[in-house]
């Protein structure tokens, strides 16, 4: 994989786990992989964002 931003395959990984953790852990909110899809977010969405794909997505690249 190439380097993004200048950083190593491994230190993406290690960031993407501390914002993950940091998100999740210090603020309260859920974990990516833990949407119902229930879809109430995106019907509330100014942006129109398919929020229910972009989560699912997050989930797979944050948490394999």
């Amino acid at each position: 994989m190439k380097d993004f931003n200048g950083l190593t395959e491994k230190e993406q990984e290690t960031l993407k786990k501390a914002q993950e953790e940091w998100l999740v852990g210090k603020h309260g909110r859920k974990s990516a992989n833990e949407c119902v899809k229930c879809g109430k977010c995106e019907e509330v969405c100014p942006q129109h964002i398919k929020i229910r794909d972009e989560l699912e997505k997050i989930a797979a690249e944050l948490l394999g």
